[in-house]
């Protein structure tokens, strides 16, 4: 028998990532990546989603301003 589940919680999944809930929520409004609405505002992921967030691109892709030396 598989410990594999057949739904993940968002905290769930960013911890088999190695990411925070946060990062994965951006990753997500981004369009990187898909989950499954699972009522009100919790979104689920599955294996599935969680093995093909596995090969995204998973580095913060906002323009960061370099501090300048004073």
């Amino acid at each position: 028998m598989s410990d594999e589940k057949e739904w993940y919680s968002a905290g769930e999944a960013a911890k088999l990532l190695g990411i925070t809930r946060g990062r994965l929520a951006q990753i997500r409004q981004q369009g990187r990546i898909e989950g499954v609405p699972g009522g009100g505002k919790h979104v689920r992921y599955t294996m599935y989603h969680i093995s093909k967030l596995r090969t995204v691109d998973l580095s913060d892709r906002r323009g960061r301003r370099s501090k300048s030396v004073a």
